[in-house]
Protein backbone atom coordinates (compact mmCIF):
# COMPACT_ATOMS: atom_id res chain seq x y z
CA UNK A 1 0.00 0.00 0.00
CA UNK A 2 2.59 2.65 1.14
CA UNK A 3 4.46 1.50 -2.63
CA UNK A 4 1.22 2.59 -4.43
CA UNK A 5 1.02 6.02 -2.16
CA UNK A 6 4.80 6.82 -3.72
CA UNK A 7 4.19 5.83 -7.14
CA UNK A 8 1.31 8.18 -6.91
CA UNK A 9 2.92 10.59 -5.43
CA UNK A 10 5.99 10.51 -8.41
CA UNK A 11 3.28 10.42 -11.34
CA UNK A 12 1.94 13.23 -10.13
CA UNK A 13 5.47 14.77 -9.70
CA UNK A 14 6.36 14.19 -12.69
CA UNK A 15 3.23 15.67 -14.28
CA UNK A 16 3.61 18.70 -12.86
CA UNK A 17 7.61 18.86 -13.84
CA UNK A 18 6.64 18.11 -17.57
CA UNK A 19 3.50 20.77 -17.58
CA UNK A 20 6.53 23.05 -16.25
CA UNK A 21 8.38 21.88 -18.81
CA UNK A 22 6.03 23.09 -21.34
CA UNK A 23 4.37 26.02 -20.15
CA UNK A 24 8.40 27.12 -20.26
CA UNK A 25 8.87 26.12 -23.40
CA UNK A 26 5.74 27.49 -24.97
CA UNK A 27 6.72 31.19 -22.60
CA UNK A 28 10.24 31.04 -24.70
CA UNK A 29 9.62 30.05 -27.97
CA UNK A 30 9.05 32.86 -30.33
CA UNK A 31 5.69 34.54 -31.20
CA UNK A 32 5.36 32.00 -34.45
CA UNK A 33 6.63 29.46 -32.73
CA UNK A 34 4.03 30.34 -30.02
CA UNK A 35 0.68 29.99 -32.61
CA UNK A 36 1.66 27.12 -33.76
CA UNK A 37 2.10 25.56 -29.76
CA UNK A 38 -1.39 26.60 -28.43
CA UNK A 39 -2.59 23.04 -29.44
CA UNK A 40 -0.29 22.12 -26.72
CA UNK A 41 -1.28 25.05 -24.06
CA UNK A 42 -4.60 23.60 -24.84
CA UNK A 43 -3.99 19.82 -24.50
CA UNK A 44 -2.59 20.55 -21.12
CA UNK A 45 -6.00 22.68 -20.18
CA UNK A 46 -7.62 19.74 -21.28
CA UNK A 47 -5.86 16.73 -19.82
CA UNK A 48 -5.01 17.16 -16.69
CA UNK A 49 -2.80 14.75 -14.95
CA UNK A 50 -5.01 11.49 -14.50
CA UNK A 51 -4.07 11.66 -10.44
CA UNK A 52 -5.23 14.72 -9.65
Amino acid sequence: MFILEVSIYVIQLVCLVMHLIGLICIAILPQPFNSQHTNIRNLYKKNPCPTQ
